[in-house]
C-alpha cells in the first residue's frame, strides 16, 4: 500500500509530525510526501524520516494533478492500494 501526502506550502514542521503519524501505522506501506512547493526543505525531510519524496515539474490539474503522477510513479495503480492523507495545516 501507498501512503500520499499531498503538499504545496504547508509548514515544514507541521508536515512532519503529519508524516511521522503516517509512518507509524502498523498496515504494511510506504509513504510518499507529494511536493508540488519542489522545496529542498521538505525533500530532506523525507530523506530524514524515510519516506518517499515525489515532486513534479509543473502543478497543473493542482491536487489532483499531484496524486496522478504519483500514482504513475509508484504501486498506487494497484486496485485498493492507495490512502491519502488530506493534509490542511491551517485547520484543527
Amino acid at each position: 500500500m501507498d501512503v500520499f501526502i499531498p503538499t504545496l506550502n504547508e509548514d515544514v514542521e507541521l508536515l512532519r509530525k503529519t508524516v511521522l503519524g503516517c509512518l507509524n501505522m502498523t498496515y504494511p506501506h510506504k509513504t510518499h510526501i507529494l511536493d508540488d512547493g519542489r522545496r529542498p526543505e521538505v525533500e530532506t525531510l523525507a530523506g530524514e524520516l524515510g519516506c518517499g519524496y515525489i515532486a513534479r515539474p509543473d502543478n497543473g490539474d493542482a491536487k489532483a494533478g499531484n496524486l496522478n503522477h504519483a500514482l504513475e510513479r509508484t504501486n498506487g495503480m494497484q486496485p485498493s492500494s492507495v490512502g491519502v492523507v488530506r493534509f490542511s495545516g491551517g485547520r484543527h
